[in-house]
């Protein structure tokens, strides 16, 4: 559900930039878009308490486990439902610019997982106990964003949103919700096809390599989150003549830091995951290594896309995802009958590859170009594959001669002083 937002909430995100000195605007934005998330985390609840049964039917729950579950998945409409209203309230935040408020409402949101966690767990630990840790996070975190927009909450002026400008963030987030209907379809089918075409260990090792690479994905989507606001900002307060100077700087520095970080990613991911579950897992690693590839490959447009919903056209963006989703499929057919769970996943990432491609040939025409450096990107992929071997090399290094522990914190620590370095 919290993925499937991401149409609309960028689109909040946007139009709060646009918006941000305006008097009112802001909170009739914010009121309009919790209106929206309350009434879907609503029919979450209730989806959830009626039908949980016969959703956890459909899986082979022990008899024993059946009512937990059944409960578990209840507490779990809650979750989401306080996790929307966290998702919107950090939207405004993110399109206000107020990363830092932003960021800490999630570690300390984090922090009160972990640690209710620990308690519930200590004694007699239940189904039910990760879903009401879960919902203490997002509703400390709900709170948290709601305190840091009290001024926009509680300020005096209209709350109602304008049928024009209602209609215009309609018209913007219908067309971004087809880039997410490709998310949620590509990171979904490979463990559907892979369920199908493998067993069940090699389905359990998939779901390893997907965690993995998700968490990449994710961190990639944050830092992509300034940058949209700032251009939407800055074609809001100055049109055009402002935006193409920072697309051109931003596009420089996305493509040689999301080149570095993806191959120090593809390099770590063998000796981290070893340390983190133990050997045995080579189908994980090789499968989290092509969907890292992937991903990173994926969010290269991400400056392009930027620029496109500041200045209000992401329909393109909706058409790489929709290139995307058709490319997967074809692929994840032909190969997965070839190769087996292998050809699955180096179908994702051959659809990322060829639509990225394409898009990038596409939005030519309707951004600032930029002059070619063949130089600049030969230095660029020599110290990016440098960075890679070196991580993997420093990694398996520790996992051969550290505790598990140790060399997982290794690993992190070298990866991370890799990509400083690059």
């Amino acid at each position: 559900m919290t993925t499937a937002e991401l149409g609309v909430g960028p689109a909040v995100a946007r139009f709060t930039s646009l918006n941000a000195t305006h008097p009112d605007r802001p909170r009739q934005i914010l009121f309009g878009a919790l209106g929206l998330y309350l009434t879907l985390g609503l029919v979450v609840v209730a989806t959830c308490y009626f039908a949980a049964g016969a959703f956890v039917d459909l899986f082979s729950v022990p008899d024993a486990l059946r009512d937990d579950a059944i409960e578990t998945l209840q507490i779990i409409g809650w979750v989401t439902f306080a996790a929307l209203i966290a998702g919107v309230l950090g939207h405004v935040l993110t399109g206000f610019e107020r990363f830092t408020a932003f960021t800490w409402s999630n570690v300390l949101g984090s922090v009160v997982f972990l640690a209710t966690l620990v308690v519930l767990l200590r004694d007699d630990p239940r189904l039910q106990d990760p879903a009401l840790a879960a919902l203490l996070q997002w509703t400390v975190v709900a709170v948290l964003r709601v305190g840091l927009l009290r001024g926009v909450l509680l300020g005096r002026g209209p709350r109602r949103l304008g049928r024009a400008l209602l209609r215009e963030m309609f018209g913007f987030s219908a067309r971004l919700q087809a880039s997410v209907a490709a998310t949620l379809v590509n990171t979904q089918t490979d463990r559907v096809v892979i369920g199908a075409v493998s067993s069940t260990a090699t389905l359990g090792q998939a779901g390893v390599a997907t965690q993995v690479a998700d968490a990449g994905r994710f961190l990639g989507y944050a830092a992509f989150a300034p940058i949209m606001s700032r251009m939407a900002v800055e074609y809001g307060t100055g049109g055009a003549t402002a935006l193409d100077p920072l697309y051109t700087h931003q596009r420089r520095l996305w493509t040689s830091g999301l080149l570095g970080a993806t191959a120090v990613g593809v390099g770590a991911v063998h000796p981290a995951i070893t340390a983190w579950l133990g050997p045995g897992l080579e189908d994980a690693a090789l499968f989290a290594s092509l969907l890292i590839a992937a991903y990173g490959i994926g969010l290269l447009p991400n400056p392009e896309f930027g620029y496109l919903r500041a200045v209000g056209r992401p329909g393109l963006e909706g058409l790489f995802g929709v290139v995307t989703v058709v490319v997967n499929i074809v692929a994840t057919v032909v190969l997965g009958l070839l190769f087996g769970a292998v050809g699955v996943v180096a179908a994702t990432a051959a659809a990322y590859a060829i639509s990225t491609l394409w898009i990038m040939r596409r939005t030519r025409s309707v951004v600032p170009s930029l002059p070619r450096d063949v130089r600049a990107l030969f230095v660029v992929c020599v110290a990016a594959a440098l960075a890679s071997a070196t991580t993997y090399l420093a990694g398996e290094l520790l996992v051969a001669h550290a505790p598990r522990l140790a060399a997982l914190a290794g690993v992190i620590a070298t990866a991370g002083v890799v990509f400083v370095v690059y």
